[in-house]
C-alpha cells in the first residue's frame, strides 16, 4: 500500500544511474546537465566512498569550469577525493534542526557553499 502511494512528481526524459554498481549507485535525471544549467551539485551521506560524486564531477568538467561537488557526511572524516570536489564534515539537518555544529540546514549549507543565490533548478542533488 505504502509503495503505491508513491507516485513521481516531475518529468524527467534521459535517466541514468550514477555511482556504484549495486549498492551505491542513483537514479539520476540528466535533463538539466544537457541545458547547461547546472551550477553545482550536492552529495549528501558520502559513507567514504562516493562513486557518484565522481561520476557527477566528470559529466560537469568540475574544477575547470568553476562548478562543484560538495559533499556532505559528519559520520566519516573525509569525502571521496575527486575533481572539482569539496568535502564538509557536515550533515544536512532540518530547517529547525541545526542546533549541532556539525548539522546544518539547507539554508546553512547554501551560504557555506557560496549558492544562497543560485538560479532556481541550477543545483542537483543525491541524498543518501
Amino acid at each position: 500500500q505504502f509503495l503505491a502511494s508513491l507516485r513521481v512528481c516531475g518529468a524527467c526524459d534521459d535517466l541514468r544511474r550514477l555511482g556504484e554498481l549495486r549498492d551505491g549507485g542513483y537514479m539520476t535525471c540528466m535533463d538539466a546537465l544537457k541545458l547547461g544549467s547546472v551550477k553545482a551539485a550536492f552529495s549528501v551521506g558520502v559513507a567514504g566512498y562516493d562513486k557518484w560524486s565522481k561520476d557527477m564531477s566528470a559529466l560537469l568538467g568540475s574544477g575547470a569550469s568553476g562548478t562543484t561537488v560538495h559533499q556532505f557526511d559528519c559520520t566519516v572524516p573525509r569525502g571521496q577525493p575527486c575533481p572539482g570536489c569539496q568535502f564538509f564534515k557536515v550533515c544536512m539537518a532540518s530547517a529547525s534542526g541545526a542546533e549541532k555544529p556539525d548539522h546544518w540546514n539547507l539554508s546553512k549549507v547554501l551560504r557555506h557553499t557560496r549558492l544562497a543565490q543560485a538560479p532556481e533548478r541550477s543545483i542537483i542533488m543525491k541524498m543518501d
